[in-house]
């Protein structure tokens, strides 16, 4: 490796900036290769825990119905408790699961996806699986859609900004819960 050379007057300063921590290994190199504290409070996009990994044969729709159950739980909590919860942004969003590690909505695409693949290898009607498919991104949409607006209700100082953010924020949930609530439907359709 060639060595470093900054410009003039700002070694050792731009030195320290430049170096990186190697956040899926844990490993600094600024620490000679052991692993950096710094780098262990890290998870990576995909993290979720054992909490909702699917179990069973993952060939079969039924080993994802247990978190898509507990994601429609969720957002029905989240529609009951709104009121509440629209006043800090972050409970809504760790509920909707992109903030946080425990919402049974986190990775709900990913959860979803593998089910559908599960529905299609078991021969399910492709019309249904198109139903699925629509379904799943107006539900991954809206949740993103719900999770920008109580995100953006933290950022402005004016009252009449932030009641309209809630409300259409609580539309969009409107919205999802019902999609959610047909497609897991489908799902549940698809086990019989």
């Amino acid at each position: 490796m060639a060595a470093f050379v900054a410009p003039f007057g700002q070694t050792a300063s731009l030195r320290r900036q430049l170096r990186l921590v190697l956040p899926r290994t844990g490993v600094s190199p600024r620490m000679g290769g052991r692993p950096d504290p710094a780098a262990a409070a890290m998870y990576p996009v995909d993290a979720r825990g054992d909490l909702w990994a699917p179990k069973g044969d993952l060939t079969r729709v039924e080993a994802y119905l247990p978190q898509l159950r507990a994601g429609a739980q969720t957002l029905q909590s989240l529609q009951e408790r709104w009121d509440t919860l629209v006043t800090n942004g972050d409970d809504v969003r760790r509920e909707l699961g992109t903030v946080g590690l425990k919402s049974p909505l986190l990775n709900i695409r990913k959860t979803f996806e593998a089910a559908s693949r599960a529905a299609s290898a078991a021969g399910a009607d492709p019309e249904v699986l198109d139903a699925l498919d629509d379904g799943v991104d107006e539900i991954t949409s809206g949740i993103g859609a719900v999770d920008f607006q109580v995100y953006s209700i933290g950022f402005t100082e004016l009252e009449p900004t932030k009641r309209g953010l809630a409300e259409k924020s609580k539309e969009k949930l409107d919205e999802v819960v019902t999609r959610y609530a047909r497609v897991l439907q489908l799902f549940e359709g698809l086990t019989k």
